[in-house]
């Protein structure tokens, strides 16, 4: 791998990495208080406690996957799912957050953390030659370009928090539609990107 392609890695890596220790910074403050939903099913509100007060990350998300599947219409979906995607990120197990990610966006497509995060996936893989994962990035990072402006500080969120991950939100689809111009061969609208990607952080050489 030429030298700037492995720099360029590199630094994806990091970013990813900052991204992740940010979601599962923000996921870990989430819990089964009852102020933004209620669970109405006792059964329900019992598992739900024990699954996210589970200290083992691994236990954690493999307890979520399975109280998901009990509990696919659950009025805490949402939440599950970004926390068993946290906790897999905790335990390093980058295809199984990859998967929460997706089943996450399929239940709620606008969620931008899981899309940032799919996006930065790809991205990794794209540089390995993946071409399908090309082809979903660019689709994505152009969607998540959309999402962004719209995106709102969640309850769970402190605004330093919110701060920072909506730049690096930015940075990674930024990035990454400057990545897709370069591989579809369109120079001008890369140094387009990229350059917006510099004027946001001038060390980033993504």
């Amino acid at each position: 791998m030429p030298r700037l392609r492995l720099n360029q890695t590199l630094r994806q890596l990091c970013a990813l990495s900052l991204f992740f220790g940010l979601l599962t910074a923000a996921s870990a403050q989430q819990a089964p208080s009852g102020q933004k939903v209620i669970i109405q099913d006792h059964a329900e509100y019992s598992a739900y406690t024990s699954v996210v007060n589970t200290a083992d990350a691994t236990a954690r998300a493999e307890a979520l996957e399975a109280f998901i599947q009990q509990y696919p219409k659950s009025v805490v979906l949402i939440d599950a799912l970004e926390l068993e995607m946290a906790a897999w990120q905790t335990v390093g197990d980058s295809k199984q957050v990859m998967k929460a990610a997706k089943h996450l966006l399929a239940a709620d497509s606008g969620n931008i953390r899981a899309l940032g995060i799919v996006v930065s996936l790809d991205r990794l893989s794209a540089a390995q030659g993946d071409n399908a994962a090309l082809n979903e990035m660019c689709v994505d990072a152009s969607g998540g370009m959309l999402e962004v402006p719209m995106w709102r500080q969640p309850a769970d969120m402190s605004g330093t928090e919110y701060v920072t991950l909506s730049k690096l939100l930015n940075d990674i689809f930024i990035g990454a539609e400057g990545y897709c111009a370069v591989q579809q061969k369109n120079y001008s609208q890369a140094r387009d990107w990229l350059t917006r990607a510099y004027v946001m952080d001038p060390t980033n050489v993504q």
